[in-house]
C-alpha cells in the first residue's frame, strides 16, 4: 500500500515538474517575443498575416485531423468551434461599433481567447494522458513542453494587435498561453480518466475555434487598409 502510495506521489511531482517547466518554457518564448514588440507594432499587417500563417497550418496539419478522429462527434464539436468564433467575433464588432483596422483587434482578441482554450484543454489532455498510464505521460509530457514556445511568441503577437498597452499585452500572453496549462492540468487531473471523452470534445472545438481564428487573421493580414474616407462614421 506503502509503495502505491509512495508511486502515486512520485508521478504527480514529475507531472507537476513538466507542466511547470513549459510554463517556463512559455514565459521565457513571451520574454524573447517582446524583444521584438516594437516591430510588431510597426509591422501590424506582417504580424497578422504571420499569427494567422502559424494557425492555420498548424490547424490543417495537425489540430484538424486530429479532432476528425473521434468520428462525427469530433466533426460537430470542430464545427461549434468554427460558429463559436464567429458569434464571437460579430459580437465584438458590435460592441465597437468600427470596421476597418478595428476588425483585426477583435479577430486578435476572439484568436487569443482559443488559445486560451486549447492551452487549458491541453493541460487537461497531459493530466489525462499521465493517470491512464505512467509511460503515456511520460511521450506526451515533451511534446507539451516544445510546443509552448511558439505557443506564448503567437499569444503575445496577438495580444499586441489588441488596444491593449503593453503590459496588459503581456498579461494578457502569460494567462493565455502559459497559466492555462496548469489550469487545465489541475481540472483534467481532478476529473480523471473519466472525463477523457469529454476533453477530446473539447479539444475539437478548440480546433474550430483556432481554425476560424487563424483564418480571419490571414484575410485581414491578406487585406487592404481601408482609408479614411472608406472606413464607416
Amino acid at each position: 500500500m506503502l509503495d502505491a502510495e509512495t508511486r502515486l506521489v512520485s508521478e504527480w511531482a514529475e507531472a507537476s515538474m513538466i507542466v511547470a517547466f513549459a510554463v517556463g518554457v512559455s514565459v521565457a518564448a513571451i520574454v524573447v517575443a517582446l524583444l521584438a514588440a516594437d516591430f510588431a507594432r510597426r509591422a501590424h499587417r506582417a504580424v497578422v498575416l504571420l499569427a494567422g500563417v502559424v494557425l492555420v497550418a498548424v490547424c490543417a496539419l495537425h489540430l484538424v485531423p486530429e479532432a476528425l478522429e473521434h468520428g462525427a462527434a469530433g466533426g460537430m464539436a470542430l464545427a461549434l468551434g468554427l460558429l463559436v468564433g464567429g458569434v464571437l467575433e460579430g459580437g465584438g464588432r458590435l460592441v465597437l461599433r468600427r470596421g476597418g483596422t478595428a476588425g483585426s483587434h477583435v479577430v486578435a482578441q476572439v484568436a487569443l481567447l482559443a488559445l486560451a482554450l486549447h492551452s487549458t484543454v491541453d493541460g487537461a489532455i497531459y493530466a489525462v494522458a499521465s493517470s491512464h498510464d505512467h509511460t503515456s505521460g511520460l511521450l506526451v509530457g515533451p511534446g507539451l513542453i516544445l510546443h509552448e514556445a511558439p505557443e506564448g511568441v503567437v499569444a503575445l503577437f496577438l495580444a499586441l494587435q489588441t488596444r491593449w498597452t503593453r503590459a496588459q499585452a503581456v498579461a494578457a500572453a502569460v494567462c493565455a498561453s502559459s497559466l492555462t496549462t496548469p489550469v487545465g492540468w489541475v481540472i483534467g487531473t481532478a476529473a480523471g480518466a473519466a472525463a477523457h471523452e469529454q476533453i477530446d470534445m473539447l479539444f475539437a472545438a478548440s480546433a474550430g475555434l483556432l481554425s476560424y481564428s487563424g483564418a480571419r487573421l490571414l484575410i485581414s493580414g491578406l487585406s487592404k487598409p481601408k482609408t479614411a474616407s472608406e472606413s464607416p462614421r
